[in-house]
Parts: structure tokens; C-alpha cells; sequence
């Protein structure tokens, strides 16, 4: 069949297709299939940046001097946490990398990346009240007592008094807390987080990145502890 031939005998077909309602049916099914291919196509596009060919899941975002850092920047170990005050596995996982911090305070370096779930509906304003504390110095201090005390502000409807409170015990500027924690720039910090942690296609709280790869999260500190002693160790090769 001759060019001209082929493409007259594929119009042809289409009118045919088109006149009825069964072809009408047949062309959006193969239209909407197509538009579903190249959709998935793209999104293995993103995936692949994620995720290795065997599966496992690296850091996207490198640590930074804007991160919210415990420890040396140079320690052998760093441990970025993506985390959600609200969340509960989040509250008892605190003390672990709290307790690992200060077992470790030259070898490990523990980051903090905001992670707000959308069914938690005071983890943003949580995590903006330890971001407006850090802007006086004091995120660590705000991060540990919205933990220690998530049972006083997590049902309310309004916690932001709650946590003008923690602002006034740790010895902050409240005037400066308050515009902050309201501020384009806070919200925009919190938000960089979330949207980093949507890049690496994120979806549970706590996640744990040692050394730039996702871990499953350890159930107890001693498994914490054993898999950063593992990756102190030097790496060996086989000859």
C-alpha cells in the first residue's frame, strides 16, 4: 500500500470509527490509554531519581547550613529525619535520636526536616513554632518540648497560645515569636521541607536517611545504635 493509499485508508477508518457510537467509544478508550502511558512514563522518569534499580531510596535534598543540625557537620554519620510533631510514632522515636545524639556527639550528625501530614491538622502550626523559634536561636529547645508536651496542644483548636507559652519558658522574644510565627518566611520554610519531602516521594512519618539512604526506621535504640556503628566502619572492598 502506497503512502498516499495508507494515509486515505487511516482517515477512512477514522470517519468510521467516529460515525458510531461503539467507535466513538473504541477512539476515547485508545486516546485516554495513550494519555495514561505518557503519564506513566513521566512519573518513572521522577521515580528513577528516587529510587535505584534495586530498590533502594537515596536523599535528594543534601544537607545544607539552612537544615535544623545537631552535631558536626563533618561527623562520619549523619541522620536526616523526616518527621511531623503531630505524629505519634514521631513523639516516641524523639527520645531515641535524642539519646543517640548524645552518645554520639563527634561522630553523628542528626538533621531535622519538617514533614507535616495532611491528617494532622497541628503539624504545621507546630512546625512553625519551632521554626520561629529557631529564628532566636532556640529550634532544638521548641522541638523537644513540643514533643515532651504534643498531649497539651495536639487536640487544640487553636494551639498557638500553647506555644506563645513554651516561647515565653524558653526565654524568647514572644512579640518577635508571634510575627514569625505568622510570617511569609516561616511558612515558606515549612513548606520547602514538605515539598522536598514529596520530591523524594515521601509518605510516612518518622523517615530515616542514614548517610543518604532511606533505612527502615529501628525499632528499638539498639538497633539504631548498631546501624550507625555499621556505618562507621570503614568500607572494605573484596580483592
Amino acid at each position: 500500500m502506497g503512502k498516499g493509499r495508507t494515509s486515505t485508508y487511516f482517515q477512512h477508518t477514522y470517519f468510521l470509527l467516529m460515525d458510531s457510537s461503539q467507535g466513538k467509544a473504541l477512539f476515547w478508550i485508545g486516546f485516554i490509554t495513550l494519555l495514561g502511558l505518557a503519564a506513566y512514563a513521566v512519573w518513572g522518569t521522577a521515580h528513577k531519581a528516587t529510587t535505584t534499580d534495586d530498590g533502594q531510596v537515596n536523599l535528594l535534598v543534601p544537607v545544607s547550613e539552612s537544615d535544623h543540625r545537631a552535631g558536626p557537620m563533618g561527623a562520619p554519620v549523619t541522620i536526616v529525619e523526616y518527621a511531623d510533631f503531630e505524629c505519634p510514632s514521631c513523639q516516641a522515636y524523639a527520645p531515641v535520636l535524642s539519646q543517640l545524639v548524645k552518645e554520639y556527639p563527634q561522630n553523628v550528625q542528626f538533621v531535622y526536616r519538617y514533614f507535616p501530614l495532611p491528617q494532622h491538622p497541628n503539624a504545621v502550626p507546630s512546625a512553625r513554632a519551632a521554626e520561629a523559634a529557631g529564628l532566636q536561636g532556640k529550634f532544638w529547645e521548641m522541638h523537644d518540648l513540643l514533643f515532651a508536651n504534643h498531649a497539651e496542644w495536639e487536640t487544640q483548636t487553636n494551639p498557638s497560645e500553647v506555644f506563645k507559652k513554651y516561647a515565653t519558658q524558653l526565654g524568647l522574644d514572644t512579640a518577635r515569636f508571634e510575627t514569625d510565627y505568622t510570617s511569609k518566611a516561616v511558612i515558606d520554610r515549612v513548606s520547602k521541607d514538605a515539598n522536598d519531602a514529596a520530591t523524594n516521594k515521601l509518605s510516612y512519618t518518622p523517615t530515616i536517611f542514614l548517610n543518604g539512604v532511606r533505612i527502615q526506621t529501628p525499632g528499638t535504640y539498639e538497633a539504631l545504635k548498631a546501624a550507625v556503628e555499621a556505618a562507621m566502619k570503614p568500607a572494605t572492598t573484596t580483592p
